[in-house]
């Protein structure tokens, strides 16, 4: 039943909304609907889902330029966006030209709000960790950068942003990161155990809101992170072994978020218990197969004013649609 109501939405996205789009570069935008949608109290973390269809594609790029420009436009209109993070897949073929389309376009954000993007498979060459990422998304000046595994790479890296005055630690973490890389972001948060925790990483839920677990599915598990060259090479990691090695160990963690993962599987989320009985929110967004690149789809995270709970919301800021169901309308309370 949930991949037929996946297949009904798909269906109206390519011939319905797909066929009256609205051009990109329209700056028609209807703010009633998130006035309808969302607190103008709340502090909002947004999540942009992998872009790769965007940059690679150019009679995509608008879209994704209007999405940007539609936030800038919701944080003048009083809307309090405390930061963007984007899920991985940058690129498509890893080609110079797709970073520098992304980072054109990011940079719409520059002084305006935090944007924190990270690593997915696409994005590195072969089965190196050969990347531009870091050449074109350097974070040393940004207020809301703290550190990173390697000085001057920023694949694998740590932020802090504010949310109602308390801080929210992000690490960005790379596609399959490895037991080195693990083994960091742990130490840094077990000497801030005060702050929420937050990892946003490219691959980590599989559909059917499950972790990607090779030691359970192996090769059962499309896209598995363990399929890939690049763990030929070092010893790299997928969903169930962040949550044993990081997350679950790690009591102030309450959120995971990733991409990797499309239609009909392009929405999730895993709500489990840590070590101590604490509630850890893991979201799946990845609307790369959906037309025009992703049909302009975010999903909103509004920490609402009672400092304990979010409202997560989906909608697309092209269309002006707003879903509310498929794991696309939810509450969590990170308290």
């Amino acid at each position: 039943m949930k991949h037929l109501a996946y297949l009904i939405l798909f269906i109206v996205f390519i011939f319905g909304y797909g066929c009256s789009k609205e051009d990109g570069n329209n700056d028609l935008f209807d703010l009633r609907q998130w006035q309808q949608h969302i607190d103008s109290t709340s502090q909002l973390v947004i999540v942009i889902p992998d872009i790769q269809m965007y940059t690679t594609l150019g009679q995509n790029t608008k879209y994704l330029d209007s999405m940007l420009t539609r936030l800038i436009r919701l944080k003048e209109k009083g809307y309090k966006i405390k930061a963007v993070l984007q899920t991985g897949d940058i690129t498509n073929t890893h080609e110079e030209w797709e970073w520098k389309t992304a980072k054109n376009l990011f940079s719409k954000l520059d002084n305006k709000m935090p944007y924190i993007l990270c690593t997915g498979n696409h994005d590195y060459s072969g089965g190196t960790r050969e990347t531009y990422y870091s050449s074109y998304f350097d974070y040393t000046l940004t207020p809301y950068f703290v550190t990173s595994f390697e000085k001057g790479r920023f694949d694998n890296s740590l932020f802090n942003i504010s949310v109602f005055d308390h801080t929210l630690q992000i690490f960005s973490l790379a596609f399959a990161p490895s037991d080195e890389v693990l083994a960091w972001a742990d130490s840094i948060v077990k000497a801030n155990p005060e702050k929420i925790g937050m990892v946003l990483t490219h691959a980590y839920l599989y559909k059917d809101n499950v972790r990607f677990d090779f030691s359970t599915y192996g090769s059962d598990q499309l896209n598995t992170p363990h399929g890939y060259s690049i763990s030929a090479n070092e010893n790299t990691n997928d969903g169930e072994e962040i949550w044993q090695k990081l997350i679950y160990p790690n009591d102030p963690f309450r959120f995971v978020v990733c991409g990797h993962m499309d239609y009909p599987d392009f929405v999730g989320n895993l709500v489990s218990k840590n070590v101590n009985n604490n509630p850890c929110l893991q979201m799946l967004f990845d609307t790369q197969s959906f037309p025009e690149g992703g049909s302009g789809f975010i999903q909103v995270l509004e920490f609402k004013k009672d400092q304990k709970s979010v409202k997560v919301s989906t909608c697309s800021l092209l269309e002006n649609i707003w879903l509310t169901t498929l794991n696309c309308k939810y509450w969590f309370s990170y308290q």
